[in-house]
């Protein structure tokens, strides 16, 4: 089977594309099922060459998460997450450095600071 067909065939409704690189949010695209293709907000059909020119190899496609119902009480639209940062140290012992609730702005799907969202310390 070809790439196109087995992007048609995900048995999904809703999936995000991003960068499997470090970006910051920056390359987040969520896309929709329509008919029998996956289609974002701006209408472009997610392809192979739909893939190739805006993240030429490195790329994640995972399915959308349905969050739970605390969690969609921040934003309904966005993914909100909780990020946590830790240390492993040279003993190999884990060490939670911070944690933050991160949710979308109003509209968007992207739990993101850098693109209106909010972060705060739990």
């Amino acid at each position: 089977r070809d790439v196109n067909s087995v992007i048609d065939s995900i048995d999904v409704q809703k999936i995000i594309i991003k960068p499997s690189r470090k970006s910051c949010g920056r390359g987040f695209c969520a896309f929709e099922r329509c008919n029998n293709h996956f289609v974002n907000e701006n209408g472009n059909i997610l392809s192979l060459s739909y893939l190739q020119k805006h993240y030429k190899r490195d790329f994640l496609i995972m399915a959308w998460a349905n969050q739970s119902t605390f969690m969609s009480q921040f934003n309904e639209s966005s993914l909100n997450i909780i990020r946590i940062a830790t240390y492993r140290d040279k003993n190999g012992n884990i060490h939670t450095l911070n944690a933050s609730l991160c949710f979308g702005g109003l509209g968007e799907n992207l739990a993101n600071p850098s693109h209106g969202g909010i972060s705060c310390g739990i």
